[in-house]
């Protein structure tokens, strides 16, 4: 059955901002919309410009700005991002964009918000959102999500699957059999990702909560963590291993150390 999600329709803004590769703001056309979701008290519009920052359901992608330093292709997955939404020609002064050719409409499917204040979101481009109206309750089904911008960054192996419980099993199944096909094809940065190393285990809801695991980063770094099925332990397709509370982050060569997030 397919899961119900609240359409925001709206313009994806980067002028004056920092995007990166799953980070993104947006003005609504109604921005009470994302006051009516669970958890929308904390969404935070800024009141400048009237925009929220989203967080992209299922992908997570090289960052720019992770404890002050940029992730290996955190730039490649920003541009790829901001090239296949249209915004042509983007001048930056370091990571903030100064100049941007055209705007970008379209509109987010959301059904809450977490707890740092953004909205849980799949994007749509405008052509993609024709016959969606503001604020109506959809069926988000395979043949929505497959149209959004969160699954063609998997698509372009510039994205990692990210799962968590508020995603539906359906839209996990079709993000990571996508994500799998980027990998086996060696599409984007896939063929750099050393996680190759890595056994990735699916546990059912019913199994026993914790998998234990031990490996070591590209740098020699050892990694001992559990794994709990609170969050999907496959989820992060270049981490060793998923915690409840953080991320174990060694996808790289290129990486000194293995970080985690909080």
């Amino acid at each position: 059955m397919a899961e119900k999600y609240r359409v925001v329709r709206g313009e994806y803004v980067i002028l004056g901002k920092q995007p990166d590769g799953d980070s993104i703001r947006f003005r609504a056309e109604d921005v009470n919309l994302f006051k009516h979701l669970p958890g929308g008290g904390h969404v935070k519009i800024t009141p400048a410009d009237q925009t929220v920052q989203l967080r992209f359901q299922g992908i997570d992608a090289p960052e720019l700005h992770y404890r002050g330093e940029s992730q290996p292709f955190g730039r490649q997955a920003r541009d790829v991002l901001l090239n296949e939404m249209n915004f042509g020609l983007v001048t930056y002064s370091g990571l903030m964009v100064t100049n941007v050719q055209r705007e970008v409409h379209g509109a987010v499917l959301v059904r809450q918000a977490e707890q740092h204040g953004r909205p849980i979101s799949y994007l749509l481009w405008e052509s993609d959102a024709n016959g969606l109206n503001d604020g109506d309750m959809v069926d988000v089904g395979p043949d929505l999500l497959k149209p959004t911008i969160n699954h063609l960054m998997l698509e372009r192996g510039m994205a990692y699957p990210l799962f968590y419980t508020s995603m539906p099993t359906e839209h996990i199944q079709v993000f990571r059999a996508t994500a799998k096909t980027a990998r086996d094809n060696e599409i984007g940065m896939w063929p750099q990702d050393v996680t190759k190393l890595f056994e990735l285990v699916t546990r059912s809801p019913s199994a026993p909560m914790a998998n234990s695991c031990s490996r070591s980063c590209s740098a020699g770094v050892p990694i001992t963590c559990t794994t709990s099925i609170t969050k999907t332990s496959s989820a992060a397709l270049r981490s060793g291993c998923r915690l409840t509370n953080r991320t174990i982050r060694c996808g790289f060569p290129e990486l000194r150390k293995c970080r985690s997030r909080p």
